[in-house]
């Protein structure tokens, strides 16, 4: 695991169920990975069970999960769940969060706003009942973001994410999972 030395980006605060900004504020060095570890900062050191990882595929959304994978796998996650190509629709990733009694989601999305690389990316928090971090929780992670000096990050790569399976990672369990398969069969059962 590497322990990697950062500053402080301005402007990390996060608005409605998340942080969205322009995909090249994204792509600045270490400003992801800032938020990222003020979010697993923020959450209970207990029961880091399984994190769930899916967006819906915008750029740079495939890049990113493997991100918060190592970046996970560094902080103490003991499984993760992720999408085929990081790719999991926000309801299946809160259905997946109920289904496994996950501790948290990451979601990698900026919803409705423009995608592209010149467009928006954000990063959402679900928390364990699935629906995204309240206001409170929210702000203790922007408080977070402004006095960080460093974040951690597996030495590992992670897995390619293209191929459906299980792997490994820094210790830490990836299985990589069809993105429509577990909420098709929800749909089906709530609406047959």
């Amino acid at each position: 695991m590497a322990v990697v030395e950062t500053r402080p980006y301005a402007g990390q605060r996060p608005g409605t169920s998340g942080l969205r900004k322009k995909v090249t504020e994204f792509l600045q060095h270490g400003f992801a990975e800032n938020y990222l570890q003020s979010v697993f900062d923020c959450l209970s050191q207990q029961d880091r069970n399984i994190l769930i990882v899916g967006g819906d595929g915008r750029y740079p959304g495939p890049v990113m999960s493997r991100t918060v994978l190592r970046m996970a796998a560094a902080n103490g996650f003991r499984h993760a769940i992720v999408g085929q190509n990081g790719w999991l629709s926000t309801p299946a990733v809160s259905h997946l969060v109920r289904k496994h009694n996950a501790m948290a989601a990451i979601v990698l999305t900026a919803s409705h706003n423009p995608g592209g690389q010149s467009g928006d990316f954000g990063i959402k928090l679900n928390l364990a009942n699935g629906g995204p971090a309240q206001d409170s929780f929210a702000r203790e992670i922007y408080r977070r973001t402004q006095n960080i000096s460093t974040f951690h990050i597996a030495d590992e790569s992670a897995p390619s994410l293209a191929d459906c399976g299980r792997y490994s990672i820094a210790g830490m369990t990836v299985d990589v999972i069809d993105p429509v398969h577990d909420y098709s069969i929800l749909m089906q059962r709530l609406f047959d």
